[in-house]
């Protein structure tokens, strides 16, 4: 294919085309700026005049897809990037500290209402949200265009930024929708979207355009990225295991010697712990995004060509995916409604009940108190806070009454799903089982758990009708 493709451009140069001609039939054709870069050279594209990308990598990258020395290539990336990264980190958290503190000082200084707090608050979460994309997304942008002004990477990431996270948005409906789906899908989509930052960012494209490119890039590959991303993660559990353990035993053991000195090097090696555990965390982030910057040079690298059909594929069943996502919704909120027993009838009558049950004991601690009696109402015990945990909120969920000789109690509630129970019907001879039956009231008196009838009941609480 590729000497196809450079014995037509030779051809297209011999019969009097100029390369912005010939870069213009090929984009007609379909063909990406990147992609036509690989053969033609140079560009026009601000990917192309700052990038170097793909073009190199389609000339040497060895296998199938991805190349080798891939971590070596990815430390390379995360070397050059990270002053101007780690700069723009900085520079990111003390603008979202200063618009923070502003927010709270206006707010508390105007005597705003709860409602301007609550939006405030808001706010602040949002610009921080943004802050932090933005130091993220920067990394992409510093790595793929090579840039040494960090003027330039901010400018560069604010302008894609919006971009990527709508596609980043859209992406989330689609895994999520393969998901609920038979999961599989999802997990295929969500493998081709890893390299979705990249292609915003390189190829400046966005939406379904950067989606359909993603699908596209990624078909045959899949498996390659899940190894690759796989490798990726038992490289950094292993690095954070021995970290933390070797900073652990080291700490540990200036610690457990007991002098003035011990306790000095303890410190020194907690803060060391806390410094190296913190640049890991800030090297990491930075080393991902150039281990996938590696993962998408290789793989594009692969196909020189757009291949319409299969992102025309890849678009039909990302928006079906997106349908099912919202349909998965839909159904879920619809079958919430219509459920037997919903939420917030269950939940207030586990609130009655518990009521019952504090109250029960609060009565039994009573009649320890005054000698067998029980209170004539629950007044007498909201009378004493101090002693019972009873509250008036309880009190106005039960009925209490007492035997007319003062020998007995009972203490019910109405609940609003009836709850299936056995009841044990009173007899001479002792008691017996009858069938299952429906407990509209729970009571509970000197006998125990009781219906309203003071028939004792045993409770089946996990079935609803």
């Amino acid at each position: 294919m590729g000497n196809s493709i450079q014995g037509w451009i030779s051809q297209a140069r011999a019969s009097g085309l100029t390369d912005s001609e010939i870069r213009t039939q090929l984009k007609a054709s379909g063909w990406q700026d990147v992609q036509i870069d690989a053969y033609l050279g140079g560009g026009t594209s601000a990917a192309s005049s700052t990038v170097v990308g793909v073009s190199q990598q389609a000339l040497t990258t060895s296998g199938d897809a991805i190349g080798e020395s891939i971590f070596k290539r990815a430390f390379q990336a995360t070397k050059q990037a990270f002053l101007q990264y780690l700069a723009i980190g900085v520079l990111g958290a003390i603008f979202a500290v200063v618009v923070g503190y502003a927010c709270v000082a206006l707010l508390i200084g105007s005597g705003a209402s709860v409602v301007a707090y609550v939006v405030g608050f808001f706010v602040t979460i949002l610009v921080l949200v943004f802050v932090f994309l933005v130091i993220q997304y920067s990394a992409v942008i510093i790595i793929s265009y090579k840039t040494t002004s960090i003027g330039q990477a901010i400018s560069l990431t604010m302008k894609k930024v919006i971009p990527y996270s709508l596609a980043g948005v859209l992406a989330y409906f689609v895994i999520a929708g393969g998901t609920y789906l038979f999961f599989i899908p999802g997990v295929l989509m969500a493998l081709a979207f890893t390299l979705l930052p990249f292609v915003v960012a390189y190829e400046n494209l966005s939406g379904f355009a950067a989606m359909k490119r993603c699908y596209a890039i990624a078909k045959g590959h899949r498996g390659q990225i899940l190894w690759a991303l796989l490798v990726l993660f038992l490289v950094y559990l292993g690095v954070f295991v021995l970290l933390f353990v070797l900073l652990s035993a080291i700490t540990a053991g200036a610690g457990a010697v007991q002098s003035d000195a011990g306790n000095f090097i303890s410190g020194v090696w907690l803060i060391l712990t806390l410094v190296v555990l913190g640049l890991f965390y800030i090297f990491w982030p930075l080393f991902q995004t150039s281990y996938i910057y590696v993962l998408y040079t290789d793989i594009a690298a692969c196909q020189q060509i757009a291949d319409i059909q299969t992102e025309h594929r890849g678009k039909k069943l990302m928006i079906g995916y997106i349908v099912v996502f919202f349909l998965f919704i839909i159904f879920s909120f619809g079958l919430t409604s219509f459920l037997p027993s919903n939420l917030s009838s269950t939940t207030d009558d586990l609130q009655r009940m518990s009521a019952v049950s504090t109250t029960y004991y609060d009565i039994l601690e009573y009649t320890s108190a005054t000698n067998g009696l029980y209170p004539a109402s629950l007044d007498e015990l909201l009378q004493d806070p101090n002693t019972y945990s009873i509250t008036q909120e309880d009190a106005d969920l039960l009925t209490y009454t007492t035997s007319a000789d003062g020998s007995g109690f009972l203490l019910c509630t109405t609940l609003k799903n009836p709850r299936e129970v056995m009841a044990q019907t009173n007899t001479v001879g002792g008691g017996y089982y009858s069938t299952k039956q429906n407990l509209k009231d729970y009571c509970m008196s000197e006998l125990g758990m009781v219906d309203k009838n003071r028939n004792k009941v045993t409770s089946d609480f996990g079935t609803l009708d």
